[in-house]
């Protein structure tokens, strides 16, 4: 219901004459409040950027990992803004400083994702590190019987000085390809990993790049040639010992017949009362012409 006006009347003029006449004996407080207390602005860093390092992880759940690090030059003052591009169809898990080789001492900070040109990136603040990284997932892999592909579509959606991208290959695979082509041998860790490492780029800011690999999962067969090698060894092999064993029956089968050609020349000469014998010097009689050899005992040493 509404108040009759005369009754709202007295009782605005009652507060009226209450703010007007002091309060005797005491001090009016200072009860002075602003209307809208003035928070002090956030304090927000400077933007830097830096040469990236993108890695590429085909992994064994199906899905392409890529991690990707920026390092800022040691004389930037921290804290410090920085905004990683994030490959397309990527999923970003991880952002925050590397601090040492010890993942358990690296520090996860808040991020936010944002669009620049032509694509995605991460950004957040490094406070304790000059070097930056994010870990992203969910680029599909493709199979074809035991090959498996994949293809990472890079965008460089920031600036950037510089763009090394290397490729880490799981152990016990074969058949591998990668395009771009990797510069020199890939390096290899304890587990058998391989690490290819492609031309450094320098990419405009919204450029792409298309990375290709695709590898087989079934070790590398022998090589063919080895089988046949190993063949021809055996068939040498035999053909020798065959060789041999005639080469035994022959000598064998000589030595018997001419035992007895001897025994009968012997005889021959007795009979015929020729006492003409060999003159009894130990040194064998050589043609005419023909000297000595020192070492006449290759005949005896066949065997």
């Amino acid at each position: 219901m509404r108040q009759p006006r005369s009754l709202l009347f007295i009782a605005a003029a009652c507060v009226s004459v209450a703010l007007v006449l002091p309060t005797a004996g005491l001090a009016a407080p200072n009860t002075a409040v602003p209307i809208a207390a003035a928070k002090p602005a956030a304090i927000t860093a400077p933007l830097a950027s830096g040469p990236l390092d993108a890695q590429v992880w085909p992994a064994q759940d199906g899905k392409t990992v890529v991690i990707v690090d920026v390092t800022l030059d040691p004389k930037v003052k921290l804290p410090a803004r920085v905004r990683i591009p994030v490959p397309k169809s990527a999923v970003v898990e991880w952002a925050g400083e590397i601090l040492s080789g010890d993942a358990s001492t690296d520090k996860q900070r808040p991020f936010t994702l944002a669009d620049g040109q032509g694509g995605s990136y991460a950004e957040f603040t490094l406070s304790v590190s000059h070097r930056g990284q994010i870990e992203t997932n969910g680029i599909a892999m493709m199979a074809s019987g035991t090959k498996l592909l994949t293809q990472v579509d890079w965008i460089q959606s920031v600036p950037s000085t510089s763009t090394l991208f290397t490729v880490r290959i799981p152990p016990a695979v074969s058949a591998v390809t990668i395009d771009p082509k990797p510069e020199g041998q890939p390096e290899t860790n304890a587990v058998g990993e391989s690490l290819y490492i492609l031309p450094m780029q320098k990419l405009a800011t919204g450029a792409q790049l298309a990375i290709k690999i695709s590898y087989d999962t079934a070790p590398a067969a022998a090589a063919p040639t080895a089988t046949v090698n190993l063949t021809a060894v055996y068939v040498v092999l035999g053909i020798l010992l065959a060789g041999a064993v005639a080469v035994t029956v022959y000598l064998v089968s000589r030595q018997n017949y001419g035992g007895s050609d001897d025994v009968g020349y012997d005889a021959d000469e007795d009979d015929a009362g020729d006492s003409a014998a060999a003159p009894d010097d130990g040194v064998a009689q050589h043609a005419p012409g023909k000297e000595q050899d020192e070492d006449d005992s290759f005949d005896v040493d066949f065997e």
